[in-house]
């Protein structure tokens, strides 16, 4: 503090003020001197607080520097994906593109055989349908009758009874709209694999680098999926998706193949538009 009792408010970037703060032994906070980086990689500016010599803070907003005006810097190493891109990779069917990674404890030198089958996830059977419907006619016969109950006996309005009807239907109507979009899923991939029989014999193998990978997390915290983009030596582009075989069985983050990792794609050349394709990638936690 100076002798009138003003607090210092100089810049380290005034030798002055630097000068006078070093006899008085104020100390010194963050890189830019008195101004800590609360702003920092957000608007590259000082901060909005100041340290006083007495030990306070003091509220000094700097006008074009950190406040209201300057556009913020995106993170390093991380890439903004506009949201209409990301929503490009909806699609109505998984695997709709039909291009299926298959995850490998090593690739090895020498090519050989392609895949025999796609390595896609395990779907309901007829069993587990019949079941599954069985469960969804008692769910929807418990939804009728607590519909005919709602409009025959006295509630507190139309209000009411319009509420709760379109919330039972909803219940009933839910796990019929699952089983169907199974059993479409199930056909589609049935599809899928008989087209990979057909051609996996004139299948050949080539080489390709991962550009981009992404993940979806389980609940506790395991890899549910992941999907990888490649580009072969021919600058060709295409996006892969694993999944597990059993929905129960993840995998670690440390198992995904990350940017630059050396993959395999099995293709044929002459082969029909929307014809699948294998991409073959190497677990990086396995240790030859």
């Amino acid at each position: 503090m100076l002798e009138d009792g003003r607090a210092v408010r100089g810049s380290w970037q005034n030798a002055a003020s630097e000068r006078a703060a070093r006899e008085r032994g104020v100390p010194r906070h963050g890189r830019n001197g008195w101004n800590g980086r609360f702003c920092g990689a957000a608007s590259g500016g000082h901060s909005l607080y100041r340290r006083t010599a007495h030990g306070g803070i003091d509220k000094a907003r700097r006008r074009g520097r950190c406040g209201r005006g300057r556009k913020p810097r995106p993170m390093r190493g991380v890439t903004p994906i506009p949201y209409p891109a990301a929503m490009q990779n909806l699609a109505a069917h998984d695997y709709a593109d039909g291009h299926v990674i298959h995850l490998v404890s090593k690739l090895q030198p020498a090519p050989g055989q392609a895949p025999a089958a796609l390595g896609l996830p395990r779907r309901l059977g007829p069993a587990g349908r019949a079941w599954f419907a069985l469960a969804n006619t008692v769910v929807s016969a418990a939804a009728a009758g607590a519909l005919f109950l709602l409009w025959t006996r006295p509630t507190p309005g139309l209000w009411f009874q319009l509420l709760f009807t379109v919330m039972l239907v909803g219940l009933a109507a839910a796990p019929w709209a699952i089983l169907a979009g199974s059993i479409r899923q199930a056909d589609f991939e049935r599809g899928l694999q008989a087209t990979w029989r057909d051609i996996a014999g004139r299948a050949s193998a080539v080489e390709a680098r991962v550009i981009e990978r992404d993940w979806t997390l389980s609940e506790d915290g395991s890899v549910a999926s992941f999907a990888l983009t490649v580009r072969t030596a021919d600058a060709a582009s295409l996006r892969g998706r694993w999944r597990p075989a059993d929905a129960s069985h993840g995998l670690l983050q440390a198992q995904v193949p990350g940017v630059g990792a050396v993959v395999r794609v099995w293709r044929v050349a002459d082969a029909p538009a929307g014809a699948p394709r294998v991409i073959e990638a190497a677990d990086p936690s396995v240790v030859a």
